[in-house]
């Protein structure tokens, strides 16, 4: 569901930034960055993960302080609305650093 929602904001960008947009240019061609970036960018950006699974390791029966306990919504459990356009609320940028850590260290690893 997550996914379908992120792909859904991916097609409004790309429809409402329209064929000028150079960064929506780039990412269509394949010289840099991606639709994705652009949605993150702009939109939202999406459920975060670390190795492949949605956020669920925190605090007891909650994944931030921020969070009461027992409630295992999309917000708690790493779904992210902000954009990097309108910025983010302090638990979503704990969160995205969250899955963010995971992508350093594979590159870290891998080029190694």
């Amino acid at each position: 569901i997550t996914s379908k929602a992120r792909d859904a904001s991916g097609a409004l960008v790309e429809k409402s930034f329209g064929k000028v947009n150079t960064a929506i240019l780039m990412a269509k061609i394949g010289a840099r960055g991606s639709l994705l970036n652009a949605v993150q960018m702009s939109a939202m950006l999406g459920q975060q993960a670390v190795r492949g699974k949605r956020l669920k390791r925190g605090y007891r029966k909650r994944l931030l302080p921020h969070f009461k306990r027992g409630v295992i919504g999309g917000m708690e459990r790493g779904f992210i609305t902000g954009s990097f356009k309108t910025g983010l609320k302090p638990y979503e940028y704990f969160q995205h650093s969250m899955g963010g850590r995971e992508s350093l260290v594979n590159t870290a690893i891998r080029t190694a």
